[in-house]
Parts: C-alpha cells; sequence; structure tokens
C-alpha cells in the first residue's frame, strides 16, 4: 500500500481511498479492509472518542493563527451548520459523544452489501488482464469519452490482521503556554557560527519552529547521489512518521526537505512549546540509530516507483510542470532529464542502495 485514506463528502458518502504499488495486490488488500471494517463494531468507541476529543482540544486551542481571508471563509462555511457560538470550534472539536449512534452506523450503514468498488489502474484491459477480475462489457464515460467497463471480481474471505486504535498517548500531557512579552525583536539574533535564535512573542503563540540547516554541493553533484539522498530522505520521513506517529497526532512533526537548486538539506521540527525538547532529543536519538530494516523493502520499492511517478508526470500532468522542468534544466546545472532519472531508478537495486546507508 503506498497511501490509504477516508473521507466523508457532503452528500454523506463514505470513501475509503487505496492507493496501491500493484494493482494485483487489490485481493488481498480488500480482504484486510473487509475484516477491518467488520472489527470496528468490537472497539471502545467511548474511549476512542474521548480521546479524540483531548486532542482536537489541544489541537484546536494552540494551533497557529489562520490568515483573515481564510479564517472569514471557514467562519462562512460553518455558519450553514453551527450556530454562531459554534462557528469555530464546531467542526474541530467533537461536542456530544453519541456511542449508540455509532454503532448504529457501523451495523447498519457501513456494510459491504452497500459498496460500489472501483478498481482504477493503466492496465490496458483491452489488452491485460488484473488477478481475479473479469472484464465484462465495455463503456464510455459520457463527458470525456473515458473507456471504462463493468467488472466481476473474485473476492477473497476477510483476512484477519492485528490492529490497534490510539487511546492513549503520552504526548498528550502536553500543556503548551503563551508568554507575555513586548519584544521588538523581529530578526532571530546571531548567537554563534551557525547558529540564530529568535523570539516573537506579538503573535501569543505556543507554537516552536527548529531548522537545521546544511548546505553541501554533493548533494546533488552527481545523478546517483542525488537520486539515492532524495529517497534516503523519504525513507527517513516516512519512517520517522510511523515511529512518532503519537506525537505527530498532537502537534510535533520533524520533516527532511532537499533544496536540489541549492544543494542545502533542511530538517525542520514544529511543536509546542512544552514537551518540544523532549520530543527533539527522541527525533535525534532515533536518527543516530536509523538502519534499514528488512520488513522495509516494501517501503523502500512504493518510495522509488513514487519517485518514477513524479517523473512520468512530469509532461502528462499540466504544462506549468513542464514549463518549470524545462527551465530548471536550463538555469540549474544540477538538474537531470527525465530519461537519465528513469533509467538510473530501472537499474537501481534495493542492495546498492542499502549499503550507501
Amino acid at each position: 500500500i503506498k497511501s490509504l485514506s477516508v473521507d466523508v463528502n457532503p452528500e454523506g458518502i463514505f470513501i475509503f481511498e487505496v492507493n496501491l504499488l500493484d494493482i494485483n495486490y487489490w485481493q488481498e488488500v480488500d480482504s484486510y479492509v473487509r475484516f477491518f471494517m467488520e472489527d470496528l463494531k468490537n472497539n471502545d468507541w467511548d474511549k476512542i472518542c474521548q480521546y479524540i476529543k483531548k486532542k482536537d482540544q489541544l489541537l484546536f486551542d494552540y494551533s497557529s493563527k489562520s490568515d483573515a481571508n481564510s479564517f472569514g471563509l471557514e467562519i462562512v462555511n460553518n455558519l450553514i451548520n453551527y450556530p454562531v457560538e459554534k462557528a469555530y470550534i464546531g467542526p474541530s472539536v467533537i461536542e456530544k459523544i453519541s456511542v449508540e449512534e455509532i454503532n448504529k452506523l457501523l451495523n447498519e450503514k457501513l456494510l459491504f452489501s452497500r459498496v460500489k468498488i472501483v478498481l482504477s489502474s493503466n492496465v490496458d484491459f483491452n489488452k491485460e488482464s488484473i488477478n481475479n477480475v473479469t472484464f465484462l462489457d465495455k463503456l464510455n464515460e459520457e463527458f470525456y469519452g473515458l473507456e471504462y467497463c463493468r467488472i466481476n471480481l473474485n473476492l477473497m474471505s476477510p483476512k484477519k490482521f492485528d490492529y490497534k486504535i490510539v487511546t492513549t498517548n503520552p504526548f498528550l500531557d502536553t500543556k503548551p503556554y503563551i508568554i507575555e512579552k513586548n519584544d521588538k525583536i523581529s530578526v532571530p539574533l546571531y548567537k554563534r557560527p551557525g547558529l540564530w535564535f529568535g523570539n516573537v512573542f506579538n503573535f501569543r503563540e505556543s507554537r516552536v519552529y527548529a531548522d537545521l540547516i546544511f548546505t553541501n554541493i554533493e548533494f546533488v553533484s552527481t545523478l546517483e547521489t542525488y537520486l539515492l539522498t532524495t529517497i534516503l530522505i523519504r525513507y527517513i520521513n516516512k519512517s520517522i512518521k510511523i515511529h512518532f506517529n503519537l506525537a505527530s497526532e498532537i502537534g510535533f512533526n520533524t520533516y527532511f526537505s532537499l533544496d536540489d537548486y541549492n544543494s542545502i538539506l533542511t530538517i525542520s521540527f514544529s511543536g509546542h512549546n512544552y514537551n518540544f525538547v523532549k520530543y527533539v532529543n527522541s527525533v535525534f536519538k532515533y536518527i543516530e540509530t536509523f538502519k534499514y530494516n528488512e520488513y522495509d523493502e516494501k517501503l523502500l520499492i512504493s518510495i522509488i516507483e513514487s519517485i518514477k511517478d513524479s517523473y512520468n508526470n512530469i509532461t502528462k500532468n499540466n504544462p506549468w510542470n513542464y514549463y518549470y522542468y524545462i527551465e530548471d534544466l536550463n538555469i540549474n546545472k544540477n538538474s537531470y532529464k527525465i530519461d537519465k532519472v528513469l533509467k538510473y531508478l530501472e537499474n537501481l537495486s534495493l542492495v546498492t542502495f542499502i549499503n550507501n546507508i
């Protein structure tokens, strides 16, 4: 699985979307989803909702301020469904918990007998096949002429797996505080070579942001170094997201990014001023001992495939992407052509990457 998302649109349609590394895995993934959806009714939903309410209240109380235009539009939209006094907090924090309504939803509405399954891929159903899928009558979409077809699916029985819905979190004791000062310093102060520090108090926010910035032309000096660095950064980002998912739920985040034009690697930390040092030290300790885990093979494959997709789509998504690509080739000596990137990634073995970590 590359990614997974769940959404409920304004019409009340529940959408469970899974982005697969290979469409032929659909049957197995479907069996896990069926087990999960069926087993949801066996959880303690009062405990789950109480945790979500506490978490969301913390995030709402100490979130960063929105710009005036976004804030105004948000309030106007919220007034459609909420009274004036709840127009700001209404969509963000649970007010009333009804376990009875949740169970009713799980037992009467979220049933696979009511599901429509859509498989979307680049498989040409006129020439190719998908495992456990039978293609039926072909149709054309009314407005864009997109060709599609009805299908019969050979389903697998729900397959059990271990999962846990979070109801406890060591970072839930975070108690951010507002520092009351009239400091007029608007730019960071130089402390020592390579270190600047700055505080801004006039916004009355408890957020802390820290960047570690590394400049080294070697990050992008060759195609191989550039791509291995890019893969490693994405690998670390995903690993941190998984390992520190509880901290992330409360508002603490770490992100590695690479500016390939200037060959700058930035490690960005953000979070509440309470527990911030504890969180950053935990991330540093994790990075210091970071190493390849054999269970990460599929993760690395999905990262490499995702990079391939990005380059393949440069000429397909929209003209702006292609424009920026052409511009970069002309002004950035460390920019690489699509065909060379794809050729390298096609021939890249995981052993080569792992040995370079």
